[in-house]
């Protein structure tokens, strides 16, 4: 079995009965934005702001792509274990697209923005939840704007230096 495979089988397991805010079976979403990664990563010519993505190989794109949220959404297969299984270059961009308790959305989307395998990801997931958000349920619907915002910072090209604020302070 190919690596490739082997995420995606966890990916199933992780997300084994687990539905989304449209109540579709949650696998859905990883293997979609998987897909969406493949199609940008093999886009001619890759925007700037994603140069960066060109340090992994398409395989190891696909397999971040489909273990995006496995970290965040299932406790037992924490960073460290994605570390041990799939290696040091699929955890580096799984960890930029892992948010942590301690961030804001603003910084957690500064943040996958430091590694190229991370933004592209990253923003793959914001476009397919931007798409889906006439499936969610009104209540549900106002977290576009954050989701327009993400896609703003994460499609502009900027130093990480830079002092950037497209994101409104009321979006945490």
């Amino acid at each position: 079995m190919s690596v490739l495979e082997e995420a995606i089988r966890l990916a199933v397991s992780a997300h084994a009965g687990q539905t989304d805010k449209a109540n579709r079976p949650y696998i859905l979403h990883p293997l979609q934005v998987m897909f969406a990664v493949e199609r940008a990563y093999n886009q001619n010519p890759m925007p700037g702001y994603l140069t960066g993505v060109l340090v992994y190989t398409l395989e190891e794109m696909m397999i971040a792509g489909v273990l995006h949220d496995v970290s965040e959404d299932v406790p037992a297969y924490s960073l460290s274990y994605m570390l041990a299984v799939f290696g040091a270059k699929i955890h580096e961009i799984l960890d930029g697209v892992t948010r942590r308790k301690t961030e804001t959305y603003k910084e957690f989307i500064l943040r996958a923005c430091q590694n190229g395998g991370s933004r592209l990801i990253k923003l793959e997931d914001v476009n397919i939840n931007l798409g889906r958000i006439h499936l969610l349920p009104v209540t549900e619907q106002s977290i576009k704007r954050r989701y327009e915002d993400a896609k703003r910072v994460l499609t502009t090209e900027f130093s990480l230096g830079e002092s950037f604020k497209p994101l409104r302070a009321s979006v945490r």
